[in-house]
């Protein structure tokens, strides 16, 4: 018995340092109270009635409100956690956003590149893992101007 149990636990410590050792494991980003991805991010031009929101809230308290119409009340409320966050060359920021939202719109998974200035945001998302870049030609590709 002891020996099995010695075993099994050589094979985990084995997967769990080629993971680290790969650069596959990372600690879970935590956020600041002063994220440039906080704030109200709108798009006008998406429609009042489209499946596109006019306006997003994110608040650092890890709440979200999303409205389609700029001017009426909340459509949908959720939380979210930004799992991880990175800057490239450029000065962009990039976040990895998993978002649950009180609705039958369930849950799903936000990559966003906030420009360097600070007042474009643009992300893809997808509903079942972390998408893997940001492609204007994406059905769930949006772009929001900082308010």
């Amino acid at each position: 018995m002891k020996s099995l149990l010695a075993l099994i636990l050589c094979l985990v410590l084995v997967a769990i340092s080629g993971s680290v050792l790969a650069g596959e494991y990372r600690r879970p980003y935590v956020a600041t109270d002063k994220e440039e991805l906080y704030g109200t991010w709108v798009n006008m031009d998406y429609g009042t009635y489209g499946r596109y929101y006019q306006k997003i809230i994110i608040k650092p308290d890890g709440t979200e409100e999303d409205f389609r119409s700029g001017t009426l009340g909340a459509s949908i409320m959720g939380r979210y956690l930004i799992t991880r966050k990175w800057s490239d060359q450029k000065g962009n920021i990039w976040y990895k956003y998993h978002w649950v939202r009180r609705s039958s719109v369930g849950e799903g998974f936000n990559l966003i590149k906030i420009s360097n200035s600070g007042n474009t945001l643009e992300y893809v998302q997808d509903t079942r893992e972390y998408p893997t870049e940001i492609d204007p030609e994406h059905d769930w590709y949006r772009i929001y101007y900082r308010k």
